[in-house]
């Protein structure tokens, strides 16, 4: 079984550079996944991590990485952050306890055994980005005591990735960290810091323990992103808000007496020389990377009140309705049976023959958002959503995107489909914020088979990726491929036709370790023209790349291939197929990797080394192969034997080397 880190990366681009002008961001890596690690000394005070009365308070962790707004802050090993409890539950409410905390870590070189995070949680009112004291002065009161504060431990994270640590907080004292009565909000410190470690002078000083220090190249650093793709000034967060302004240990040499310190620049611009008052104002707004869960109020997630029920009917169910600008309109969908692979079922819902564009989006009934589309998947100006097993043709003979089962599978229940004007942004607990769209008048498209109709015939994939051509592996030849980003929960399908059966004197291989990024652990289906799988790879090529090989059975790890069109199908670990469900795969792949890698093939055939079923009669090695053999070096090649007698495959044929070539196989050694 994989596991959320894989192998460490090259990484390129780091920031290095110090003083004015340095830029705070670098490139993203992948997403390794989240991480669930108790506090140090403080161990839940029950087994589970979340209840339906427990939720989101503030959310700046939910669509981070599908939305590609992930990056690191540079040259820091700790970061101070606003957050407001604004647009949240927690707005105006009393006797707050944040019961789990999760948070944003970038990860470029493996930590030692002896590295912690340290998670400071601050009243509000005891921290001034601009200095308490003034220009030059620390943002946190030297005299303040922290609302709490959280060790987590940072060994064993694989380097080349972020992650996502989760803790629960239940074990502290009083069951979690108390936000006190009447505040809107509170301060996050987040440090790297060696084990243990506990300041002499109070945690608004940990220069006696942060990592690196003054020697810091950005090997260890935090993440931020954009839950809302707010644009600059806006809120990233899809729960709360946060403002632009973060504080950042910067670690030049300027600023190095000031190591683990976090120093305001009071009315001096923000951002400006070596003052750790930072601004995020590039489009789209980021804040970081952190969600607290706790104690919300009883109906924060409790569903809408739909105004109609829809039970979509197997085949096609219309629903038309009428959105004014500025709102939402709910709809609750009951599904009388599962749209799942298992089932060989599916759901189908989109906008198409809607007179306005508009946006959908589906939740649970618990208020975890299931999908949701902005006018992006269907036919021009018009939203989809699939789930379940695919794959069914696009609407309107081609435009749009296929119904493919891309965003996951559902069991029967009861499900809330919310539909807003264009622009609307949908996060987990039933939020729906309306966009700047029109509204008008929309149509609602149901198409299912969840009662039980028979699942029709499927459809070849749309090539998104490369199309290779054809080959003719006796005559040899190679094909480069291209280098793409997979998406986000993206599969990239690609076409090649065979024009030669690759047989046991012939190959051909796809190689993925040419084009692929080191960190992308991807791998590989080829489905026949009848959307069978015909061979799959994962970790056979280097690193954690696949690798398809064909042909030669001395080079072949997936067999002959039959003369044809083949569809391949690449995505990232792990995705979901047909395999172990039904005998007709569909070309059903879907992905599930929040990651977004680049991903590609380049593709090479030839002839290869024989086998010593010389005659191809499924003996091998018998007195009929070495017959076989001499006679077609003497220009007599059997009809099932190859064409000639260049064993070695180098070109020339019927010579000393093919002999010898020839007798180390019969002997089982290598070519």
């Amino acid at each position: 079984m994989k596991t959320s880190g894989f192998a460490s990366v090259l990484i390129s681009g780091l920031l290095l550079a110090s003083g004015a002008g340095a830029q705070d961001f670098s490139d993203p890596l992948a997403f390794g996944g989240e991480v669930r690690r108790d506090p140090v000394g403080y161990p839940p005070r029950d087994s589970a991590y979340s209840s339906r009365s427990i939720q989101p308070v503030y959310d700046n962790v939910y669509n981070t990485f599908s939305n590609g707004s992930s990056t690191h802050v540079g040259m820091s090993n700790m970061i101070l952050e606003d957050i407001s409890f604004s647009g949240g539950p927690w707005a105006g409410a009393t006797g707050r306890v944040i019961t789990e905390v999760t948070f944003g870590i970038a990860v470029l070189t493996t930590p030692g055994t002896t590295e912690d995070f340290l998670l400071v949680f601050w009243d509000e009112d005891d921290t001034s980005f601009q200095g308490t004291g003034g220009t030059g002065t620390n943002m946190i009161n030297p005299a303040a005591s922290p609302l709490a504060v959280v060790r987590v431990d940072a060994a064993g994270l694989n380097a080349g990735f972020y992650f996502q640590l989760t803790s629960s907080l239940t074990g502290l004292p009083g069951g979690g960290v108390a936000v006190p009565n009447g505040d809107a909000g509170l301060s996050l410190q987040v440090a790297w810091v060696t084990d243990g470690f506990v300041p002499p002078v109070g945690y608004h000083d940990l220069s006696a323990g942060i990592l690196e220090g003054c020697t810091s190249t950005t090997m260890r650093s935090t993440v931020f992103a954009s839950s809302s793709l707010a644009p600059a000034g806006g809120n990233p967060a899809v729960v709360g808000s946060t403002t632009t302004s973060y504080g950042r240990d910067i670690s030049n040499a300027n600023m190095c007496p000031n190591i683990g310190r976090l120093i305001g620049n009071g009315a001096g611009p923000v951002g400006s020389g070596d003052f750790e008052h930072r601004s995020l104002n590039a489009t789209p707004q980021r804040g970081y990377m952190v969600r607290l869960m706790g104690n919300a109020p009883p109906c924060f997630l409790c569903p809408p009140p739909p105004p109609f029920d829809v039970v979509p009917q197997d085949g096609l169910t219309v629903v038309d309705g009428n959105l004014s600008a500025g709102s939402i309109a709910w709809s609750r969908v009951v599904l009388n049976g599962n749209a799942t692979d298992l089932a060989l079922r599916f759901l189908d819902m989109d906008t198409e023959t809607s007179a306005a564009p508009v946006a959908i989006a589906l939740f649970a009934d618990t208020g975890a958002l299931l999908g949701w589309d902005d006018v992006a998947g269907g036919s021009v100006g018009h939203s989809q959503l699939t789930f379940g097993v695919g794959r069914r043709a696009a609407f309107a003979g081609g435009q749009g995107r296929q119904y493919d089962g891309r965003h996951g599978q559902l069991v029967a229940g009861n499900y809330y489909l919310a539909t807003g004007p264009t622009g609307s942004t949908f996060a987990n607990g039933f939020i729906a914020n309306p966009g700047p769209g029109p509204g008008g008048a929309y149509s609602l498209r149901f198409i299912t088979n969840v009662n039980g109709s028979a699942l029709a015939p499927s459809v070849p994939p749309f090539i998104n990726g490369v199309d290779y051509g054809t080959f003719d592996p006796s005559t040899g030849g190679d094909a480069p491929g291209l280098g793409q980003a997979t998406g986000v929960r993206g599969v990239l399908w690609s076409r090649v036709q065979v024009a030669t059966p690759v047989t046991s004197w012939l190959f051909m291989e796809v190689a993925f370790d040419g084009l692929s990024t080191a960190s992308a652990d991807a791998v590989a289906y080829l489905f026949d023209s009848q959307g069978n799988v015909r061979a799959y790879s994962d970790d056979e090529g280097p690193g954690n790349l696949p690798r398809l090989l064909f042909g030669n059975s001395t080079f072949s790890t997936h067999g002959t291939l039959e003369a044809g069109t083949y569809y391949m199908a690449t995505a990232l670990w792990e995705p979901q197929d047909l395999r172990a469900i039904s005998a007709s795969h569909r070309w059903h792949v879907r992905a599930t990797s929040l990651s977004n890698l680049t991903v590609g093939a380049d593709i090479y055939t030839g002839r290869g080394c024989g086998s010593a079923d010389f005659d191809n009669d499924g003996d091998t090695g018998t007195d009929l192969d070495i017959e076989g053999f001499f006679r077609c070096v003497g220009g007599e090649c059997c009809p099932a034997c190859p064409p000639d007698a260049d064993f070695d495959g180098d070109g020339d044929t019927g010579t000393d080397a093919d002999i010898e070539a020839f007798f180390r196989v019969l002997a089982g050694g290598a070519c």
